[in-house]
This record gives structure tokens, C-alpha cells and sequence, in this order.
């Protein structure tokens, strides 16, 4: 690891608090992401493909809604959406009818303009939790 500089007013500080408390050697100690972790993420994402293509058909929504919901929606809360609104393992579920007879479902732009707005919304909760609470509770979004 190569060694950096810093300059500025509070550096000076910084580095006297980090070297009081026995912390000035420890830059760069954060792991990284577990591949364990990462293999699950994309054997889930995989699996959740799998059955909105080749599964049932979805009830309460078309397959490109679904699609564009789980793949947009950021910290898989989409996927989590999708297993509880549409429980693609049950066939309990059934959609409203149409004045004429046929069945409403969702459609893929509206899932599209959903999984858009609530990824801005989630990231603006994200950022406001973050300056209320710190990122102890929780971490920074990465850009």
C-alpha cells in the first residue's frame, strides 16, 4: 500500500488523535467484500431471472413490470416487493377485473417509471438518514 499525504487545517489533529490512540498504521485495514457474499448475490439475481422468465405468470403484474422493479429498485427491496405483492410460488393472488371482462395487471413502463422514482426516493432516504444518524447506523452511498 502506498503511503499518501495529507495537508490541511484539521490534518495535524487528525493525525495526533490517530497516533494517541495507536491508529496511525491502520489505513486500509477495511476487508473487502466477502466473494462468499457476492457469489449468493448473483446466484439470487439469477434465480430471480429464471423465474420471471420461465415461472408462472405473474398475477398482478406483467413479467417486464416485475423485471424492471426488481433490477431497479436499489438494496433488493424490489425483489422483496416481488415476493410479497406477487408470491410467485402461489397462485392465491388474483388480479382486478377490467370493465370489460379482462384482467388489470401492471405494465412494464409503469414498472419502469416506478422502480426509476423510487430509487431516487430510496436514495434521498438513504442521504437523510445518513446525516441524521451517522455512518455507524448507516454507511455512505457509494458512487
Amino acid at each position: 500500500m502506498e503511503e499518501k499525504s495529507y495537508s490541511g487545517t484539521g490534518a495535524a489533529g487528525i493525525a495526533q488523535d490517530l497516533t494517541a490512540a495507536g491508529l496511525q498504521d491502520r489505513a486500509g485495514t477495511v476487508g473487502t467484500r466477502n466473494p462468499w457474499v457476492a457469489g449468493a448475490g448473483v446466484v439470487a439475481a439469477l434465480v430471480t431471472l429464471a423465474v420471471l422468465i420461465a415461472g408462472p405468470a405473474p398475477v398482478l403484474g406483467t413479467r417486464w413490470y416485475w423485471f424492471w422493479l426488481t433490477t431497479t429498485v436499489p438494496y433488493g427491496l424490489g425483489l422483496v416487493f416481488w415476493l410479497f405483492r406477487d408470491r410467485p410460488w402461489s397462485r392465491t393472488a388474483r388480479p382486478a377485473r377490467r370493465a370489460d371482462g379482462g384482467q388489470r395487471r401492471d405494465r412494464g413502463w409503469l414498472g419502469l417509471l416506478a422502480g426509476i422514482l423510487l430509487s431516487l426516493l430510496i436514495g434521498v432516504i438513504v442521504s437523510v438518514l445518513h446525516s441524521l444518524i451517522g455512518d455507524q447506523w448507516v454507511p455512505p452511498a457509494q458512487a
